[in-house]
């Protein structure tokens, strides 16, 4: 390029070749990138791609375990609500059981005395009875 430029006379043609030359001069002193090679790139893309699906993966499996274990804990709960629910029923029934032996007995009770009173109301009536027509009949 430096040869161009003494040979050249014309001052713009200069100015062209050393704006080339600057260009050239900028090019040449960068650092050299290496490219990676594809098949590097393509082997590292699947791993970081097998350990993204692996991670989905995981947290599929862990959020249907918790799907899966929350559906279970519902259905104890109802399970438990509903013995719960049955064993409320069973102390309800037997409380009103119960209650109308309670009553039953209570109104037997009350029969049979009532009963007692009426046999002892009458037969004091028969003895009275008999002893007024006995006091008659001396």
């Amino acid at each position: 390029m430096l040869i161009l430029l003494t040979l050249s006379r014309n001052s713009s043609q200069i100015a062209r070749q050393e704006n080339a030359t600057t260009i050239l001069c900028i090019t040449l002193c960068l650092p050299q990138v290496s490219t990676p090679d594809v098949s590097d790139m393509k082997t590292q893309y699947n791993m970081e791609m097998a350990i993204i699906e692996k991670k989905v993966a995981n947290v599929q499996s862990e959020c249907f375990g918790d799907i899966q274990g929350g559906i279970t804990d519902r259905v104890a709960q109802r399970i438990i609500n509903s013995e719960q629910w049955v064993e409320q029923r069973i102390a309800d029934s037997k409380q009103w059981v119960e209650q109308r032996i309670a009553d039953s007995e209570h109104r037997v009770e009350q029969r049979v005395a009532q009963r007692i009173a009426d046999s002892k109301q009458s037969i004091e009536q028969s003895i009275l009875e008999r002893v007024e027509l006995h006091n008659l009949s001396r």
